[in-house]
């Protein structure tokens, strides 16, 4: 097992995703003692453009991980009902929840945050910064540190969404009273989760702007190569810059020879000729000849 996953844990935990071992055998009892419908399964839910506060000097980011607003999934989840007992165990941030790459970040802490008629969980994630043993490229090199990378997306306004992968422990149905207090559009809430167990969030690229991205690394702001475009989930080719156009050569031609080939093609035309040729038009369009 390489170095880095070990500061994940080093069991792989009842849902997929390693974990220490204390960790994975206390969530296996939650898990049993769910109700057995799909209502209780492991999801993941994104905020997209979830930063609020950038830190560059304490190499962090304040952002929302969650919100008590409607998801595409219609879906809510209450931001008082989170349990981060299991997650303060070892709070570490991922990108886009990846598992067989380095963590990016840590997170310091997770509150319940409102902010006029926005309310949800905010977080603050410090991004890892690059150790002295970290190894060099086969040219010597040193070789890119993935969380530099994804912290300067984010300075850069690329990089600001967040997901967060969670158990729902309560649930319900949500009725007209969800609807009047929480003053959702109609018809855009199934289900509210009164009460979930906090697993993982990790920064991801959901709203990204790619050509915003593609721009950034056109113009040398931002570093990127197929590995890490490859952990951001993005087609490499988008950042291979096409050849430069051939440069077309202009032969270089003076007055007086222009002049000369002038002078040629005028003296090629005989105007005698010319001049036969229309007398006898008009003459024959006189006779009535056509």
């Amino acid at each position: 097992m390489p170095d880095f996953l070990k500061d994940y844990g080093t069991t792989q935990g009842p849902l997929g995703f390693p974990m220490k071992d204390e960790e994975a055998k206390r969530l296996e009892i939650v898990i049993k003692g769910l109700p057995k419908t799909d209502l209780y399964d492991y999801r993941t839910m994104s905020v997209p453009q979830s930063v609020t506060e950038v830190s560059p000097g304490d190499r962090s980011d304040v952002s929302w991980i969650s919100t008590e607003s409607p998801d595409r999934g219609r879906e809510v989840v209450s931001a008082r009902g989170m349990d981060n007992s299991h997650y303060l165990k070892n709070p570490i941030v991922t990108l886009g929840h990846n598992y067989q790459a380095p963590s990016i970040g840590r997170s310091i802490w997770q509150k319940r945050v409102k902010d006029g008629p926005l309310i949800g969980i905010k977080a603050k994630t410090r991004y890892h910064a690059k150790p002295d043993d970290w190894p060099k490229d086969a040219e010597g090199k040193e070789s890119p540190w993935p969380p530099d990378k994804v912290f300067a997306l984010v300075k850069s306004n690329v990089l600001l969404a967040k997901s967060i992968g969670f158990l729902p422990t309560k649930a319900h149905s949500a009725d007209d009273k969800d609807y009047a207090h929480y003053k959702w559009p109609p018809n855009s809430v199934d289900t509210v989760f009164d009460e979930w167990l906090l697993l993982e969030y990790a920064a991801c690229t959901m709203g990204m702007n790619q050509d915003c991205l593609v721009e950034a690394v056109g113009k040398g702001s931002l570093g990127m190569d197929e590995e890490f475009a490859t952990l951001l989930g993005l087609d490499w080719a988008l950042f291979k810059a096409p050849p430069p156009a051939p440069i077309k050569t202009i032969v270089f031609t003076s007055l007086d020879q222009i002049e000369a080939a002038m002078m040629k093609s005028v003296m090629a035309i005989d105007f005698q000729a010319l001049a036969t040729e229309r007398v006898q038009a008009v003459l024959d369009l006189a006779r009535g000849r056509i």
